[in-house]
C-alpha cells in the first residue's frame, strides 16, 4: 500500500522462509501458517506480473523464442502456486488453485492476440487461416487445462464449504 515492493517482497520472502526454516506445523501454528501462506502467495502474484507482461511476437526464431519464454514462465508461476499449498490454508489454497487456472487461461489468450507474422501474411489468405488454426488448437488444450484448474477449486470450497472471493471469481 505504500508503494514500496522492494521491501514488501523481502518481508514476504522473510515470512515464509522464516516459518519453513522454524520447521513448523501448519496444524499446530496456524497463524503462522496463515501469515507464510499469504506471503508465498503474494510472491507468486509477482512472478505472475511478471508472466503477464511477457508478450508472443516476432518472426521466425523471435516468435519461438518468445513462445518458449512464455512458457516457461508459466510453469514458473505454476510452481509459485504450488508453494502455497503446503500451509493447508483454505483460503490461499483456493486462490492458489484459482490463480493456477487464470494462468494457463491468459496463457491461451495471449497466444490468441499474437500477430501474424509478416512472412505468414505474404503466404495469402489460407496460410494465414492455417495459422490462426493452429494457434486456436493450442489454445483449446491450454483453456481445457485451466478448466479443470476451476472445478478443482470449486471442489475444494465444495469440501469446506466455503465461498469467498476466489470461488466468486472462479464461477465467472
Amino acid at each position: 500500500k505504500q508503494k514500496r515492493e522492494v521491501e514488501a517482497r523481502k518481508a514476504y520472502q522473510a515470512s515464509a522462509d522464516e516459518f519453513d526454516k522454524r520447521g513448523l506445523s501448519p496444524d499446530k501454528a496456524p497463524l503462522a501458517a496463515d501469515a507464510a501462506a499469504y506471503s508465498r502467495f503474494q510472491l507468486a502474484e509477482y512472478q505472475f506480473e511478471e508472466f503477464d507482461r511477457l508478450k508472443i511476437g516476432g518472426s521466425g526464431k523471435a516468435l519461438a523464442n518468445s513462445f518458449t519464454a512464455k512458457q516457461t514462465a508459466v510453469k514458473k508461476v505454476n510452481e509459485a502456486y504450488d508453494q502455497v499449498l503446503r500451509y493447508k490454508r483454505v483460503e490461499w489454497t483456493l486462490a492458489a488453485f484459482f490463480r493456477k487456472g487464470y494462468t494457463l487461461e491468459r496463457f491461451a489468450q495471449t497466444i490468441l492476440d499474437t500477430p501474424v507474422p509478416a512472412e505468414v501474411k505474404r503466404l495469402g489468405d489460407e496460410a494465414v487461416a492455417t495459422y490462426q488454426e493452429a494457434l486456436s488448437t493450442k489454445t483449446v488444450a491450454l483453456e481445457d487445462k485451466a478448466v479443470e484448474n476451476y472445478a478443482g477449486t470449486l471442489a475444494k470450497a465444495k469440501e469446506f464449504r466455503i465461498s469467498n472471493e476466489w470461488t466468486k471469481k472462479t464461477l465467472e
